[in-house]
Formats: structure tokens, C-alpha cells, sequence
């Protein structure tokens, strides 16, 4: 298919997690914090890091979706 090639960017290696830690609504649910610290393990990433990542995407994306304003409550820093 030329043309539909992925773009690549450069950016934050952290940030790469978002979108399979949101294609695990019932983990992310479930404990999104502990999901973010084990995706952060799995891929050698600062834990803390792409838990900010998760929380930022998640306020983001909290006005359409109950979900991600769950998982903005429970991730707000205190």
C-alpha cells in the first residue's frame, strides 16, 4: 500500500506505552496504576514516567469516556 507507511516521531520513549496500556480497559480499570508499572518493567522504563504519561493522556481523554476520568482520579498526583 504506498502511501499508508507509518510516520515515524521522535518523542518521548515513554509515551509509546499509551496505546497498549489503553487497548487493556478491564487492566486499566482495574489498576492503572499497577498496569503502568508493569508495562514500564516489561519495557525497561522509568515507572514514574509513564505513569505520568497514562495520567496526562488520561485527563485528556476524560471528557468523553467515564473510564479515562477513573483512571485520571486514581493516577492524580496527591
Amino acid at each position: 500500500m504506498a502511501g499508508h507507511r507509518p510516520k515515524p516521531y521522535v518523542g518521548d520513549p515513554a509515551d509509546d506505552l499509551l496505546q497498549h496500556m489503553l487497548n487493556c480497559e478491564d487492566r486499566l480499570a482495574a489498576d492503572p496504576a499497577g498496569l503502568a508499572n508493569r508495562m514500564a518493567g516489561l519495557a525497561g522504563m522509568d515507572t514514574g514516567r509513564v505513569r505520568q504519561w497514562l495520567f496526562a493522556r488520561s485527563v485528556q481523554e476524560s471528557i468523553g469516556s467515564p473510564l479515562m476520568r477513573q483512571v485520571a482520579r486514581r493516577l492524580a498526583p496527591a
